[in-house]
């Protein structure tokens, strides 16, 4: 025999929906819950300064890590480019399209960009920029030490050197033999030490664990959408205290009229 096809009165359809979206919104909860614990122990757990370094959760505050990286090394000092900051070790001195280059003498480092040339101290000071201004031949391509005291520079398919002693910039001529004694600044292959730093520096601190677990237990993460959502489950949470309390109340009423 068929079994007669259960009833599908209001209360049913209630407790249906009600079971439902309490499935999909207890994960939900769950993040909210714990997220608002760690916001809690904001002191203790130093979310406020310790900042995010992950490429996946930068891409949501749409910060992306530069792909054009170039590090050189002199001596115990290190150059780098990260997008278009400069770095002296973990010190940003100044902007760039491209570091061709980092050479050390004289007692001075010498940073070499495609537009100018940052001399700079051995503790990372800067001592002077020379430019077009300074009639500095452009654009840059590489640099070079020869005889351990004047600069050379390579410019298109032209050679410029000097002894940055009243910065005279010359034409080198026969440059087949001249270039022989110039040691010219390479990137270098190894690992700098400073990267982690760079990185941290290039991507500020603003963004900090912090700021990141608020932002997701907020929502804003994901921006106008993650708000919106955020609104329709409060909602939905709103509606599922509304329908628990009437499914209790409709119950409670059906067992006293049982009584």
């Amino acid at each position: 025999m068929t079994p007669l096809p259960r009833r599908k009165s209001l209360r049913y359809l209630v407790l249906k929906w009600h079971h439902r979206v309490g499935a999909v919104l207890a994960l939900i909860i769950v993040v909210i819950a714990v997220t608002g614990i760690l916001l809690n122990h904001t002191d203790d757990l130093n979310l406020d300064s310790s900042p995010v370094s992950n490429p996946l959760l930068l891409q949501l505050y749409g910060i992306e890590m530069p792909t054009n990286t170039d590090h050189y090394q002199q001596h115990s000092a290190w150059a780098a480019i990260v997008g278009q900051s400069v770095f002296f070790d973990n010190q940003r001195i100044t902007n760039c399209d491209s570091l061709n280059g980092f050479v050390y003498v004289n007692s001075s480092y010498i940073l070499a960009c495609a537009d100018k040339l940052i001399l700079l101290t051995t503790d990372g000071d800067v001592i002077e920029i020379i430019d077009e201004y300074q009639d500095l031949p452009l654009p840059i391509d590489a640099i070079g030490i020869a005889d351990n005291k004047r600069i050379v520079l390579k410019v298109n398919a032209s050679y410029y050197e000097s002894a940055l002693e009243g910065i005279a910039w010359l034409e080198r001529t026969d440059t087949t033999q001249s270039n022989k004694n110039v040691i010219w600044s390479q990137a270098s292959s190894d690992e700098n030490p400073n990267l982690k730093a760079l990185e941290l520096a290039y991507i500020g601190s603003e963004i900090t664990l912090e700021r990141f677990i608020l932002d997701l237990h907020s929502g804003r993460i994901f921006g106008i959408v993650g708000i919106i959502f955020n609104d329709i489950f409060a909602l939905l949470l709103i509606s599922l205290a509304m329908s628990g309390f009437w499914i209790w109340n409709t119950r409670r009423a059906k067992m006293r009229k049982r009584l």
